[in-house]
């Protein structure tokens, strides 16, 4: 169930209802609107009462008086929808997230981290160039190219090389690519001046002997087999 209440702004009427319904049937670019105005206090919320008028008789009611009362005087009084925003999300993450991809491909002031899931005003999200991933401030990250030597075979992230200053390298030893958080200078030191590690299973990179956390490795591609001339 998504909690969700409606009233007259007279107060008069006061209905709890479920907006499930409405986000099971909704489209992609209303939902999307719905959460852009913070589930409440706007048009895109008063469409929710709108279009569950039909099943629901108490906010069937509840229309029947405005027309009734806004008939009878000369001021028109209107309503207010508000939708439980962290039932909404919870739920449209785990039924319909491609909902939330629609709000990060249209014209919207928020839109969502792909990392974390929360939503942002648009300007502070970054659109990654490799993974196309909307990244928060908070989870913004540097990508760089590991790859393997084709002279030693050691595996190193090659150092001047950085997607956001030019275009991916192309190169048929890359093996994938990892990201660091952005603007950590200590961990970029660390890991450009030291020779990488491949775990067990060729998924994850670190700096060998350092004991630090394992970096997974994006994208792994097959290095290209070379011949030993004989």
């Amino acid at each position: 169930m998504i909690s969700a209440r409606t009233h007259t702004d007279d107060h008069a009427i006061e209905v709890e209802f479920d907006a499930t319904p409405y986000l099971e049937k909704a489209t992609e670019e209303d939902v999307a609107k719905l959460i852009e105005c913070g589930f409440g206090g706007d048009y895109p919320a008063d469409r929710v009462a709108q279009n569950l008028a039909e099943t629901q008789p108490e906010i069937a009611a509840m229309f029947t008086y405005l027309d009734a009362r806004n008939r009878a005087s000369r001021k028109s009084i209107g309503y207010e929808v508000q939708v439980d925003e962290e039932q909404a999300l919870a739920w449209l993450r785990q039924n319909r997230r491609s909902v939330l991809h629609t709000l990060n491909q249209g014209d919207h002031d928020l839109a969502m981290c792909d990392s974390c899931g929360r939503i942002h005003d648009r300007y502070g999200i970054v659109k990654k160039e490799k993974d196309g991933e909307m990244r928060c401030e908070d989870c913004q990250t540097t990508t760089w190219w590991v790859t393997r030597n084709p002279d030693t075979g050691a595996i190193e992230i090659p150092q001047g090389i950085h997607p956001g200053d030019g275009p991916y390298p192309s190169m048929s030893h890359a093996l994938g690519f990892i990201d660091a958080p952005e603007d950590d200078h200590d961990w970029n030191a660390t890991w450009l001046d030291t020779p990488l590690e491949l775990n067990e299973n060729g998924t994850a990179v670190r700096p060998e002997c350092s004991g630090q956390p394992w970096a997974t490795l994006h994208d792994r591609r097959t290095p290209t087999k070379e011949t030993t001339p004989t």
